[in-house]
């Protein structure tokens, strides 16, 4: 058996051509190019003209995220199996590929014989004795099954959440953008926290003026404001609810008749 640490690996990633066809590497410019298409404004397009225009349509009130699904990247992740069913749920504009357990046959020489898997944080001591013997145990009995002609479908049935896969995932910048929003956030998953981290920094380094928001130090500062949007529009929905009832106590008979 063997232990693997997640990861995640840029893949492909949208570039714009330039008017002969050459790319340009630059993300941010098919941005542009798309916003710009709405408002017949590309005469105004510069040298460095992407990240102003990018910056002022998300930062208005509400963002123009449309522009963002025009440009897209792929990302290899290595994560466990539990994290991987966290991952799917995000559905729009989305495209994955996953290792498949039917498939792939971890008795077989080029898997060395053994299964991967992901240790979870946090186990010390005498808790991360019982979680490395379960893997084992598991280990052996998908082997013994698999080597008396199980098929691997079957025998996978054994295999521990913490199993490591690879899934191969496309998504445009707007649903990477969603992606981020859901699972930075301190009520993640932690194993699905880190593994976001891991993304956040890809994107930054690919495309900064879309995703540099989502930097710890900003984002943390955008949740924050977000919860006392969700706490004070709760409270209005509170008072509102506690009106309508005043209203409902104080009405007369006559009024309640009619």
């Amino acid at each position: 058996m063997r232990i693997v640490k997640p990861s995640a690996k840029l893949e492909g990633l949208s570039f714009a051509v330039d008017h002969d066809g050459r790319i340009t590497g630059d993300a941010a410019k098919i941005i542009e190019l798309a916003a710009r298409t709405a408002y017949k404004s590309e005469g105004l397009i510069t040298a460095d003209s992407a990240d102003k225009l990018i910056r002022k349509l998300l930062n208005q009130r509400p963002p123009h995220t449309a522009i963002t699904d025009h440009a897209g990247a792929t990302i290899r992740i290595v994560c466990d199996r539990g994290i991987s069913h966290e991952l799917v749920r995000t559905r729009i504009g989305v495209g994955y590929l996953q290792e498949s357990t039917r498939f792939c046959g971890y008795w077989k020489e080029k898997f060395n014989g053994q299964i991967a898997v992901i240790e979870p944080p946090g186990l010390e001591g005498w808790a991360r004795s019982v979680w490395y013997d379960a893997c084992e145990w598991d280990e052996e009995a998908y082997l013994a099954l698999t080597r008396n002609g199980v098929p691997a479908q079957i025998a996978r049935s054994v295999l521990p959440t913490c199993l490591k896969t690879e899934v191969e995932t496309t998504m445009s910048f707007t649903a990477w953008c969603h992606f981020l929003e859901l699972r930075l956030s301190k009520r993640a998953h932690p194993q699905m926290c880190e593994v976001a981290g891991m993304i956040r920094d890809i994107l930054v380094s690919v495309c900064p003026v879309v995703f540099e928001r989502f930097l710890p130090e900003r984002y943390r500062e955008y949740e924050d404001q977000e919860d006392k949007i969700a706490r004070l529009e709760a409270e209005v929905a509170s008072l509102r609810a506690s009106l309508e009832n005043v209203d409902a106590v104080n009405l007369s008979p006559k009024e309640n008749q009619a």
